[in-house]
Formats: structure tokens, C-alpha cells, sequence
């Protein structure tokens, strides 16, 4: 696995941060942006994957974008996209838990904030027609909904993965860190498909604790 993070402007990083290879994007000024509730970084941020597959990477299989707070375990995308054909034109994430959200973008839509995936093929389609696609929809708020309409265009839809989901925390800074907590279910298969639960337990500490399991009686996800 290797990463790209893309900016609009460069920054000062030390030789040894450790961080992934950092790239400027391309200047997008040549592209009509007309909403007013947005903001034009999208068109940038849009053209992430096309950017990186200009740089020509080798042996690759899939495109992986998130946002600048997006989290990912490794581990748990590759178990996720080794289920598909690298070889086909797959586009894969999720939709918005807000009902809300998915009426104003789009159910077919997958969020940028929970991730997205893009097969090698999909993406070299994508790299040829985006900017053509991206003049057509200057109405658009985001980079995500841009991208699914380009998807749209070229006739791929969303394969859904409720392993790419968002999730809303207040003050992450007074956080040091997120601990997980999943009982195993020996029965998960056998039950009819729902959406885990997501409990926010009492701490004393700087640290959230989130316990994930079946949802009980009465709990749904209110936003």
C-alpha cells in the first residue's frame, strides 16, 4: 500500500516525519464553480485520483481516497476489496447514516468523509472523461458528489460497503485515543442484516471508548 496526500499549497515538513509522499494539485481555475453554500476546493479535491493515476504508480489495484480526517484500517480494506475483481470497473463505499444527507447528494452516492474505492480500469476511465464531466456540473457542492456523477456518466454504480462509514466526534482534540470494542456474535450470519449499534461509554480519562454491537430495542441512529 502506498499514499499520496494532495494540497493546494506546499508546506514545510521535516525529512524525518514519516509522512506519505505529498503532492500539489493542478490549478483548477479553469473550472466554473457556482454554489453558494460550497466551496471551490472540491473541483481540486475531485481530481485526486485522476492526479494520482498520472503519476504513472505500478502494480496497482485499487484507488483508495479519504479526506484529511478520514480514518483507515488497513487491514480491514484489503479483507474488504479482496472480495472483488481488481480487473473490473468497481466503485465502492458507502452511503450517509442522515436520511437527510442522501435526499439533498444521493443514496447512489458514496461519502468522502467514510472513504471510497476505485478499481484500477475504473479510475483510467474516469481519468478520461473527468474534466470534460466536472465543466458539466458547476452546481455541485462537493468533491464527492462530482465524483458520482462522473460515475453516473460512465455508467458504474455504487457498491455498497458499510465498512466505509462516517462517523461525528465532538472535540477531537481534548481525545488521545479511540479504543474500539466488539464482542464476537457466533450468530451474526445467521440473523437478518442490520447495522450495528454504537455506544459511547463513561470515561474518566481522555480516552473513547466505543462499544459496537447488535442494536437493542428502541435504538436507531438520530442525527
Amino acid at each position: 500500500m502506498r499514499g499520496v496526500v494532495w494540497l493546494d499549497k506546499n508546506v514545510t515538513i521535516k525529512k524525518d516525519e514519516g509522512l506519505p509522499e505529498i503532492r500539489i494539485s493542478e490549478n483548477t481555475t479553469k473550472f466554473l464553480y457556482t454554489n453558494r453554500q460550497g466551496n471551490r476546493s472540491a473541483i481540486r479535491i475531485s481530481r485526486v485520483v485522476s492526479e494520482t493515476l498520472r503519476l504513472d504508480p505500478k502494480d496497482v489495484r485499487w484507488f483508495v481516497m479519504g479526506d484529511d480526517d478520514t480514518v483507515f484500517v488497513v487491514e480491514n480494506v484489503v479483507r474488504i476489496l479482496s472480495k472483488y475483481d481488481h480487473n473490473q470497473y468497481y466503485y465502492i463505499g458507502s452511503s450517509s447514516e442522515s436520511h437527510i444527507q442522501n435526499i439533498f447528494f444521493s443514496y447512489a452516492m458514496a461519502y468522502g468523509g467514510g472513504g471510497f474505492a476505485i478499481s484500477y480500469p475504473l479510475a483510467k476511465e474516469l481519468e478520461k472523461i473527468q474534466d470534460r464531466c466536472i465543466q458539466r456540473y458547476p452546481g455541485l457542492y462537493g468533491s464527492d458528489d462530482r465524483i458520482q456523477a462522473c460515475m453516473a456518466e460512465l455508467g458504474v454504480p455504487l457498491t455498497r460497503e458499510p465498512g466505509f462509514h462516517q462517523m461525528e466526534i465532538e472535540s477531537p482534540e481534548n481525545i488521545n485515543a479511540i479504543v474500539v470494542l466488539k464482542r464476537p456474535d457466533n450468530n451474526r450470519w445467521q440473523k437478518a442484516a442490520r447495522r450495528d449499534c454504537c455506544k459511547v461509554l463513561p470515561s474518566n480519562n481522555s480516552n473513547l471508548y466505543i462499544l459496537v454491537g447488535s442494536c437493542q430495542a428502541g435504538e436507531t441512529s438520530e442525527m
